[in-house]
């Protein structure tokens, strides 16, 4: 992996968040998606380069999961895309999310970099054109673009009707996956 430090800050690109103390005070129908403990990114890809960008100005080329993905949007003919991410590693065992203090290890060069994994939640722009679609779509179109990509996602999601699907979607990938 290579990684250097640039003057460019992603923070306007990060969404608001804000704490429910229960799934009944979600607005349904709703996209809901789980969250992993990792490092807020932008994956930038176009026809010249290829890089992750985190909100302090650390640009990351050239490590799995970003080779992935970005052969599998070349392959798509996708010149130019900007995607929201999470860098995060996974467990020895290629699958659990880890805690950040793994993710931290893994990237500083101090474990196996096919452990880190590019988790995304959300579609910025394609082709240079902001993207104003619905969110549920957003990801579904991703999902195709990564479809049989091992080390990039779309972060696990669901469209919930219901509160009950809310609550199998935590225990499914939160109380059981190591998900947050």
């Amino acid at each position: 992996m290579r990684d250097r430090m640039v003057d460019v800050k992603i923070d306007h690109l990060k969404p608001v968040m804000k704490s429910l103390r229960s799934v009944e005070e979600i607005p349904l129908p709703a996209v809901v998606m789980v969250k992993v403990d990792g490092e807020f990114s932008v994956l930038y890809h176009n026809l010249k380069d290829c890089y992750t960008l985190n909100r302090w100005g650390r640009l990351r080329e050239d490590f799995p999961a970003l080779n992935e993905a970005c052969s599998a949007l070349r392959r798509r003919g996708l010149n130019e895309v900007v995607l929201l991410c999470e860098l995060y590693a996974v467990e020895e065992d290629g699958v659990t999310p880890a805690q950040l203090p793994t993710f931290i290890h893994v990237a500083k060069g101090e474990g196996d970099h096919e452990r880190m994994r590019i988790g995304v939640w959300d579609l910025v722009s394609v082709y240079g054109e902001e993207v104003h679609e619905d969110y549920g779509w957003r990801m579904e179109e991703v999902s195709e673009w990564l479809e049989g990509c091992r080390y990039c996602h779309v972060l696990p999601y669901i469209r919930a009707e219901r509160v009950g699907e809310l609550e199998d979607c935590w225990r499914r990938y939160v109380a059981e996956g190591g998900y947050e």
